[in-house]
């Protein structure tokens, strides 16, 4: 359990941050785990370092906000600390298979391009969180199924 909360408030620390410049070890000490503790889980949740998803998180906003804001490219580069637009597009271009500008003009809607990692407490939402990468694997996958299941009371059986 404790790594799960070791991971939730790094995430926090992520969202609350994307338009920051943010070092590893500053996202490490908020989740009160080591930097390779915090590696470590972050590659066994999410498939990915902690860069490379504070990377996914910042373009998914930038995203967002191509669509429905009148930001520039160059201002979105910069506010979500990219050092050029140059790499803001490159990075963007790879994950969105277009360049920003033509991402603005098809004004794709994904409503939920982004799942929630959700964090529930006695039936409340008390935390979520968006997931490209793994939106990827579910439209992708074929053959697969994804089962979702909530289960009360499952503390009390796992002691």
């Amino acid at each position: 359990m404790t790594s799960i909360f070791s991971l939730v408030l790094a995430v926090e620390f992520i969202e609350r941050n994307l338009t920051e410049a943010i070092r590893f070890e500053e996202v490490a000490a908020a989740a009160f785990v080591s930097p390779s503790y915090l590696y470590k889980l972050f590659s066994r949740v999410f498939n990915c370092s902690p860069g490379e998803y504070l990377m996914k998180r910042r373009l998914c906003r930038a995203a967002d906000a191509l669509v429905r804001e009148n930001a520039s490219v160059t201002e979105l580069a910069f506010l979500y600390q990219y050092g050029s637009v140059e790499s803001f597009s490159r990075a963007f271009k790879k994950q969105y298979l277009m360049p920003p500008s033509e991402y603005r003009k098809r004004k794709p809607h994904f409503p939920a391009r982004f799942p929630k990692f959700i964090i529930m407490e006695g039936g409340n939402i008390m935390t979520t969180y968006s997931l490209d990468e793994h939106s990827e694997k579910l439209l992708s996958a074929r053959g697969t199924y994804f089962l979702l299941i909530d289960i009360d009371h499952l503390k009390p059986i796992n002691d």
